[in-house]
């Protein structure tokens, strides 16, 4: 079954795959970058170089480049700020679940 996010009636697919290959393409990223990711633990799984990231991974990895152009944060920082950010996200998410039973 496709995986859809419905927002204001406009239907995002969430199903969709990205090759390396057009991603690097598209969004000018040296494939060399995304290896140097792995290395330090960005992905949960080895890339290779038929691999495919899906739409949330591609949005992950456009906020990577973005520390590293805007703030010139190097590759072991990106993975550290990237972590606090979804741990961030995390307890979000959990205080709105308890501010939710609370009333």
């Amino acid at each position: 079954m496709k995986k859809q996010v419905v927002i204001a009636d406009i239907v995002l697919r969430t199903d969709v795959n990205v090759s390396i290959d057009s991603l690097c393409k598209q969004y000018d990223i040296p494939e060399q970058w995304l290896y140097e990711l792995m290395e330090y633990g960005f992905f949960h799984e080895s890339l290779g170089k038929q691999s495919t990231l899906d739409l949330d991974m591609v949005a992950r990895i456009q906020t990577a480049r973005r520390l590293q152009l805007d703030l010139e944060i190097n590759t072991a920082g990106i993975v550290v700020v990237m972590e606090l950010l979804e741990e961030l996200e995390h307890m979000r998410h959990a205080m709105r679940l308890l501010e939710r039973l609370r009333s």
